[in-house]
């Protein structure tokens, strides 16, 4: 039997009334992802919390959009065309479509998953508070208990197909357990991800995820850091170590390892190479403002 598509919650035309911060205080909402299953309604709460109460969370890195635009072929095609929604706070909650599959993804099927998600935790219609929140985001990222990288779902083939495949590689695959890892107890349920192949890791590097901008200290500043492309889970120190990876960091200046630097694998890989050697070196002199601006001054932003 083939597996329904992710419910989704009827729209609703009113706007979603958030929370109010902590006045006088840095503080953040914390988005409280409740267990189901991959089908399931993704039912959320919004809390505030101040800093000061130490909470704990992980913070989610993404791109807003489809994370790979090059993938043109219908067959290749993973996001559906308009935004989903959530429930949040018993309210429809419309987020990007690959914000929605990311949750769909870490959902745990029995423990809750807070999270920190911008588009999410901050009031976007709010300047003076997304201005606010911005000033604290390094602060956001240096306190989660982890980064959690999500890198798009997988390809799957035709698009008819893609849910379904989606759901049996969810059941089977390790994002789901990141929750459950985080409670003392299950931290043995946890299991990382073998090395990709070589197209897979091909697709990965070709990501508009490694030009953003905003990723730069979404990746240089978590102690903990973990990728996740569909339901596949790899740490930060298994993803440098990738043979493609190696390879790049090894080229000579004058090409990337036989991949064109033209070309958005080849510019996937030198990004990836440059975001290593800056986390590398994240706590030494060598991580200047001057140094950080020559490095990433053709990172996108929006």
């Amino acid at each position: 039997m083939a597996a329904a598509a992710p419910q989704t919650p009827n729209p609703d035309p009113s706007v979603f009334e958030y929370p109010p911060l902590p006045e006088g205080v840095d503080a953040i909402r914390v988005l409280t992802v409740e267990p189901g299953g991959f089908a399931d309604h993704v039912v959320c709460g919004l809390v505030p919390v101040a800093f000061s109460a130490k909470p704990r969370y992980t913070a989610l890195s993404y791109t807003w959009q489809d994370p790979y635009p090059h993938w043109e072929n219908e067959s290749e095609k993973t996001l559906p065309p308009s935004p989903a929604a959530i429930v949040l706070n018993g309210r429809p909650f419309a987020v990007q479509p690959n914000l929605f599959l990311a949750l769909v993804h870490l959902r745990s099927p029995k423990h809750a998953l807070a999270l920190w998600v911008d588009a999410v935790c901050i009031n976007q219609a709010d300047p003076e508070e997304r201005d606010c929140q911005v000033a604290i985001m390094s602060f956001i990222y240096t306190r989660a208990l982890l980064v959690a990288v999500w890198l798009g779902p997988k390809v799957h083939g035709a698009q008819t197909d893609q849910l379904r495949r989606m759901h049996t590689d969810w059941k089977m695959g390790e994002a789901r357990l990141l929750a459950a890892s985080i409670h003392d107890t299950d931290k043995q349920l946890l299991h990382y991800s073998a090395e990709p192949d070589a197209a897979t890791a091909d697709r990965i590097a070709a990501s508009a995820y490694w030009t953003r901008l905003w990723i730069v200290q979404e990746l240089c500043l978590p102690q903990r850091l973990v990728f996740v492309y569909g339901a596949v889970l790899w740490r930060y120190e298994d993803l440098a170590r990738w043979d493609v990876v190696r390879e790049a960091r090894n080229a000579d200046p004058s090409g990337t390892c036989a991949k064109t630097q033209h070309s958005s694998v080849g510019a996937g890989l030198a990004a990836i190479v440059q975001l290593i050697a800056t986390r590398d070196a994240r706590h030494s002199d060598r991580l200047r403002l001057e140094r950080l601006v020559e490095r990433f001054a053709r990172s996108r932003c929006s």
